[in-house]
């Protein structure tokens, strides 16, 4: 696996992590 490829995935880590946090708050109202 190449840094950039790890980037990435990394990068789409937090993206899905954000948007989880964003559905969950969203929920909750």
């Amino acid at each position: 696996m190449t840094t950039k490829t790890k980037d990435k995935k990394d990068i789409l880590d937090k993206v899905k992590d954000i948007l989880n946090k964003k559905d969950t708050v969203e929920k909750k109202n």
